[in-house]
């Protein structure tokens, strides 16, 4: 975010364009931390770490002076208030909207919760509840006895509402949105019902989109998966994850089909498609660990050993980070490149590794099979070892 704001110091990148602009500064070191996440919101959907970074990002230094400067205004007129009103109940209410609003603008040090509609109404409530109470009491105090008109009060809310009415679809969206995701979570089939809506109600809703692509993904529907990710793609542009799931998309979609020409094509756009992300991310390991296998599958050999290789490189590095998310997955990719290599004493223990951590042993079952085929004597070690587990587990006390 700061090489971001160092280039865009003066009038920032106009709002908005932060989710667009901040994946290009994705390089070296900076991509290792951040790009190991495979969250899809975080990757489509991305923020800084604070509101007030964001909006230097978006409206440069001049943007965010101008916010400070309302701010600013805004208590000096509270604490005016505060010490112009004698009634407590005043000067009570005029202390606790200042405390709610600073207490937002604290939290919002280390957040972004300004920007969504279930928090900012809030906050912007209480800037003109506290506005209005000050303005309304000093009239009343400078001898204004007679009250505001009362159909101030809904033509105020009716000028809201005019105001607001052409969002409301993109609210509805909203609810929709968190609905199907939670939805998703729980593996209802209801989900892509709910996603389906939010995108009726605003097609322009990226996390939609990227959410629904990945349900077909894991229901094997690679086509309407690419032609979601597509969608996200042409909203958000290329983020990294995103153009590595889209061609990781192509790749199994070749799996399925039956004509040799329509699968050589599958393969080398899922091959341009990683290459190019591989621009961007040159240090993840499952770029070239696909790479590996499209090259495999469309003959091109030397290719193919060549980024295996460097795969279970980056892969071994990685394994040397204290990273926790991913790691049984991962570990059950080195062991298949491994294994492709004919190491299969390494591929046996990152098999271990992808039991120790959680992995769904389902999953393991086609590996173990293939390394004890390979070497027989690794089934008997295997035994082995789930019994040194079970006896490490029942001697381990609760401390440890």
């Amino acid at each position: 975010t700061s090489w971001l704001i160092r280039d865009h110091f003066f009038i920032g990148v106009t709002p908005g364009n932060f989710t667009i602009r901040f994946p290009y500064y994705l390089t070296g070191p900076e991509a290792e931390q951040y790009g190991w996440l495979e969250a899809p919101e975080e990757k489509v959907l991305e923020h800084a770490h604070s509101e007030y970074l964001e909006i230097w990002s978006d409206l440069g230094v001049i943007g965010l002076i101008l916010w400070l400067a309302t701010l600013i205004g805004f208590f000096r007129f509270l604490w005016w208030g505060l010490r112009s009103f004698e009634q407590p109940f005043s000067r009570w209410l005029i202390l606790g909207i200042a405390v709610g609003v600073l207490g937002a603008l604290f939290q919002n040090l280390i957040s972004v919760s300004l920007r969504w509609v279930a928090s900012a109404w809030i906050f912007w409530t209480f800037i003109g509840a506290g506005t209005g109470w000050v303005v309304g009491k000093f009239a009343t105090q400078n001898g204004r006895s007679k009250p505001l008109p009362f159909w101030i009060v809904p033509m105020t809310f009716l000028l809201a509402m005019i105001l607001f009415l052409p969002n409301t679809k993109r609210w509805a969206a909203d609810w929709h949105f968190v609905r199907g995701r939670d939805l998703l979570q729980h593996g209802s089939p209801k989900a892509e019902e709910e996603l389906q809506r939010t995108i009726e109600l605003n097609p322009r809703f990226p996390q939609s989109y990227y959410l629904l692509a990945g349900h077909y993904y894991t229901n094997s529907r690679f086509e309407d998966a690419i032609e979601n990710y597509k969608k996200v793609q042409q909203l958000r542009g290329n983020v990294v994850v995103l153009t590595e799931n889209l061609a990781t998309s192509y790749f199994k979609l070749s799996t399925t089909l039956e004509q040799e020409a329509d699968r050589e094509e599958a393969l080398l756009t899922a091959i341009e498609l990683y290459e190019g992300s591989l621009e961007r991310h040159p240090t993840f390991p499952r770029l070239y660990d696909y790479l590996s296998r499209a090259y495999h599958r469309i003959g091109l050999e030397r290719l193919s050993v060549e980024h295996r290789r460097k795969a279970i490189e980056l892969y071994e590095k990685w394994f040397q980070w204290e990273f926790k998310y991913g790691r049984a997955r991962y570990a059950l990719d080195l062991a298949k490149n491994y294994y492709l290599e004919g190491d299969y004493e390494s591929a046996f223990w990152q098999v271990r590794n992808a039991k120790r951590w959680g992995e769904n042993p389902d999953s393991l079952e086609v590996m173990k099979r293939a390394l004890f085929n390979a070497d027989p004597s690794l089934s008997a070690k295997w035994d082995r070892e789930e019994v040194k587990a079970i006896e490490s587990a029942n001697t381990t006390t609760p401390n440890e």
